[in-house]
């Protein structure tokens, strides 16, 4: 026969349950978590599809100017549209090629994302471009500065932008 003493017996009764109500907590932050992550997966995932669809958007506009052709903008949406994305603005200026465009996430209390891209001959840098020389072969040709890599490497090569 077992002797209780005190209010041991009652103190054990109170504790009863306690780790399911831990382990329950416990699956509630990992979910929670796990929630989380996929939400900012989602949005990372997003934001780049939005950035690659309004370069390609902006390209194939640009590109479509120079050819000659009359609406460069219904090259850029159908590259968006073909994309998944939705298109809010195409602008041509001068032979810049200016779009932006959506991208809607997968997460419902994430606003869509949206990314912009500009695409058009430009001078970049001290890079530039001129006519060869005449006489030669080549329609252009190009000057880059050059540029000291560092006593690392032997030698200097070219940067190019």
């Amino acid at each position: 026969m077992m002797r209780r003493y005190g209010n041991h017996s009652a103190r054990r009764a109170s504790d009863c349950g306690s780790g399911s109500m831990a382990g329950v907590v416990l699956i509630l932050c990992i979910a929670l978590s796990l929630t989380v992550l996929v939400a900012v997966g989602n949005g990372l995932i997003c934001m780049n599809r939005a950035r690659n669809t309004a370069d390609a958007a902006a390209l194939a506009a640009a590109s479509a100017w120079i050819r000659g052709r009359s609406e460069p903008c219904l090259e850029a949406a159908r590259i968006v549209a073909s994309n998944g994305a939705q298109l809010l603005r195409c602008d041509m200026d001068d032979e810049d090629a200016w779009v932006d465009v959506a991208v809607r996430t997968m997460v419902a209390f994430i606003p869509p994302i949206e990314g912009r891209s500009r695409a058009g001959p430009e001078m970049c840098g001290a890079a530039f471009i001129e006519p060869a020389p005449s006489g030669h072969d080549l329609a252009v040709q190009a000057h880059v500065p050059a540029f000291t890599l560092g006593e690392a490497t032997s030698g200097w090569g070219l940067l190019v932008w």
